[in-house]
């Protein structure tokens, strides 16, 4: 199966927007954006993936660019029309889109760098504890529906994007119950658009599966959005289980891999010791070098748009060099894996 990020085409009025962007606001060695952030709207990104068993897990996809510094917040509190119980004494987390924003069809996984996630607690919400339980939860998305930049109180005014429950196949728990939920105001079960998936074994507080993921094909260059949204709120491209099987453990590894966007560029974030690989010189000219301490098993090289311009494979080496003369001026992002499992992802400056 071809593992790859998924990428949607652009209008070409955003492309001219990103590249502008990209290459005017560079100073002092740091990348820096001052637009607003994007309010978003119910069934923008889909969360596609809930993992209760073991270790907590989730993973979404975005059906819209996504501006730096949008708040999106998630959590296994209940809700329903009327919002969050008050209080709700689960968890919840932030996650602020970084400086090079999100484009259509990139994913983000809790576990890839949970470190991107930063606990969030508030008057609605004032549990410390994100956990999602083998006995049925959900994961809901949502941000401040009067600030998308976030704030101290986003889950007394919630504007809910996405829902998905492993407790349940419909929304009628009580969302006093730290395992159930209602159905989220401005959310639906039952359309062919669904922004909430009921993924549970049945219509029953408790019907529940550990896992839900899913499993339909992740390139959608052909029908564009309105199918990739089809295709994630499709309750029939789900695999739902409560043992990690062979199929469970072939769709986790199917998850293309997410580009966590780094939130500067300068020499001194490039010299990156703790993974023990450095990659210099920057800005480059002609050669850039990538050193480490490890065999570097592969380099992919992406413009700002996300889109793959070359990839270096089964290079097995501690010294690699590319040349990088053929391209035109601008910011490039270059993500190494080497073979002790690290990966990272730099600003490149041509």
């Amino acid at each position: 199966m071809c593992i790859c990020n998924i990428r949607f085409e652009h209008k070409l009025t955003n492309t001219i927007m990103k590249r502008i962007l990209l290459s005017t606001v560079f100073t002092f060695g740091f990348l820096i954006n001052t637009f607003s952030q994007t309010t978003l709207s119910a069934g923008d990104l889909a969360i596609f993936m809930v993992q209760t068993r073991g270790s907590d897990d989730f993973a979404f996809v975005t059906f819209v660019d996504i501006l730096p510094g949008t708040v999106i917040y998630f959590t296994d509190c209940g809700a329903d029309a009327d919002g969050f119980n008050t209080p709700c004494t689960e968890g919840a987390f932030s996650y602020t889109v970084p400086s090079g924003g999100l484009s259509a069809g990139d994913i983000i996984r809790f576990t890839d760098d949970p470190s991107i996630f930063v606990q969030y607690t508030d008057s609605r919400i004032n549990g410390t504890s994100f956990l999602l339980s083998t006995i049925g939860d959900q994961v809901i998305a949502f941000q401040d529906a009067s600030n998308p930049g976030g704030s101290t109180n986003a889950a007394n005014n919630p504007r809910f994007i996405f829902v998905n429950n492993v407790e349940s196949t419909i929304f009628a728990g009580d969302k006093t119950d730290s395992n159930e939920t209602g159905l989220p105001n401005g959310l639906t079960d039952a359309t062919a658009l669904r922004t909430a998936l009921g993924l549970g074994a049945g219509p029953g507080p408790g019907d529940e599966f550990d896992t839900a993921i899913y499993n339909g094909t992740y390139d959608f260059s052909s029908g564009g959005i309105a199918a990739a949204k089809l295709a994630f709120s499709d309750l029939s491209n789900y695999y739902q289980t409560n043992l990690e099987d062979t199929t469970y453990n072939s769709l986790i590894a199917a998850i293309p891999s997410n580009l966590i966007l780094e939130p500067s560029l300068s020499n001194e974030e490039l010299d990156v010791k703790s993974l023990n690989i450095d990659v210099y010189p920057n800005p480059v000219s002609t050669f850039l070098n990538i050193e480490s301490s490890n065999y570097i098993i592969n380099t992919n090289l992406f413009d700002t748009n996300g889109r793959l311009i070359n990839t270096y494979n089964n290079i097995n080496k501690s010294l690699f060099r590319i040349s990088l003369d053929y391209l035109e001026s601008g910011i490039y992002f270059l993500e190494i894996n080497s073979s002790n499992s690290k990966r990272i992802t730099r600003y490149i400056k041509i």
